[in-house]
């Protein structure tokens, strides 16, 4: 179709041809004619056989960095530092958030008795830091560089993101649910 258009643009006895054959090439480039860009970049740029030579890397969708410890702070920088060292890497950090804490009640017993010997109250914090697009051969780096700078105490985990993970960021309202059940039971009278 071009080469048509040019010939017919010198076969004219006009004075400007070869002005007239650049002003259509731009005006070719500027708005192309009605095929999609995918089409042009194929006939254009490159031929299709070389797509098959670029390695195809699988890539994790959605994880979850979770992060657990007993002590806020270091587990708060410690959050921090992961979403350094996944910028650092060009793992792109979507969301990070604490999960809401736990608090343990452990006793320990005196020997051969039932008798309480001390009473240890814990708290557990979590943190999860949200990345996307974690290429396969960069999460084995990942996980290395973040279990060698690792604090003590500290438990790490990667996992995909599942339902229930955003479900655990939510602390229930214990009004509001008791207000529900009154609801129901009016409606039950």
């Amino acid at each position: 179709m071009f080469m048509s258009k040019v010939s017919s643009l010198f076969t004219n006895n006009t004075t400007n041809n070869s002005l007239n054959v650049v002003r259509y090439a731009k005006n070719l480039v500027r708005n192309p004619p009605n095929q999609s860009t995918e089409e042009l970049k194929q006939r254009i740029d490159e031929p299709e056989y070389l797509d098959y030579l670029k390695p195809q890397i699988p890539f994790y969708e959605v994880l979850n960095v979770k992060v657990k410890g007993y002590d806020y702070v270091v587990l708060d920088e410690y959050s921090k530092y992961i979403k350094k060292a996944c910028r650092h890497l060009g793992v792109s950090v979507t969301n990070s958030w604490p999960v809401p804490l736990r608090k343990y009640k452990i006793e320990s017993l005196l020997k051969y008795s039932t008798a309480v010997d001390t009473v240890y109250h814990l708290t557990s914090y979590e943190r999860v830091v949200q990345v996307k697009h974690v290429e396969a051969k960069l999460a084995p780096i990942l996980i290395e560089m973040l279990q060698a700078a690792k604090p003590t105490g500290v438990t790490l985990s990667l996992m995909e993101h599942t339902p229930e993970d955003t479900e655990s960021r939510y602390i229930p309202d214990m009004k509001l649910a008791e207000m529900e059940n009154e609801l129901e039971e009016w409606k039950n009278a």
